[in-house]
């Protein structure tokens, strides 16, 4: 469990980024922050990881006994990566850093499940936007963390790669993992979360609960979020 307790961000300028930020989230679901961009939803995440520090507040990690950089695994918007490295090299060093021990087999069954096996030895600068995304993701993920934070997931995919991205996120929940990601593309948002947070100027300005029972649609998500933008 992810307790977010009186989280606020202010800086130099006395801008607050982050305002009074509270917020459980459980194991097993999917979170999506809604916001525009410049909302705050990328600075509450890196937050969450330990990149940056709150101004005031804390985040609090339940039943975990592992240190932070073992439990959360994070893919920011626009990975970066070793450019001059292949595909693969990029997760062998993954591998030798977080001394996984996976083997050669098992990383290329990773690189499988994002179709990106016939890339093992394409250097990473020649990628795509797309196929740069997907190995951000299976890096993020590589170590199975409990708790999965996603910046813009399914930015530069193809339509054939958002369906894969969308069913191996809802499969990573469903193994009793959190996966919170931030998105501005309502129809995923509707189609892949449990819970939907909307942020705007720095504040939480609406929560719903039961996306997936209460049968909330993208035109549904897009009337809360053009609702709270225009207060």
């Amino acid at each position: 469990m992810l307790e977010i307790k009186g989280v606020t961000k202010e800086y130099e300028t006395n801008i607050k980024a982050l305002d009074n930020i509270n917020l459980t989230l459980k194991p097993s679901n999917i979170v999506g922050f809604i916001g525009r961009n410049g909302a705050g939803k990328t600075t509450l995440l890196e937050i969450i990881t330990g990149l940056i520090s709150p101004t005031q507040g804390e985040i609090i990690f339940k039943e975990n006994n592992q240190s932070k950089n073992q439990f959360i695994g994070y893919m920011e918007d626009n990975p970066s990566f070793y450019e001059q490295l292949t595909v693969f090299e990029m997760l062998q060093y993954i591998n030798l850093i977080r001394k996984l021990n996976l083997q050669h087999k098992e990383l290329e069954n990773i690189l499988i499940k994002v179709e990106l096996l016939d890339k093992k030895n394409t250097f990473i600068s020649e990628l795509s936007r797309g196929m740069k995304q997907r190995l951000g993701y299976i890096i993020a993920t590589l170590h199975s963390p409990k708790i999965l934070l996603l910046d813009e997931p399914f930015t530069g995919l193809d339509p054939h790669h958002l369906k894969i991205m969308k069913a191996t996120i809802s499969s990573y929940a469903k193994s009793g993992n959190l996966v919170v990601f931030s998105t501005h593309i309502f129809s995923f948002a509707a189609q892949l979360c449990d819970q939907l947070i909307f942020i705007n100027k720095g504040k939480i300005k609406s929560i719903i609960d039961s996306v997936q029972k209460e049968k909330w649609d993208e035109e549904r998500i897009n009337q809360e979020f053009e609702r709270i933008i225009a207060r």
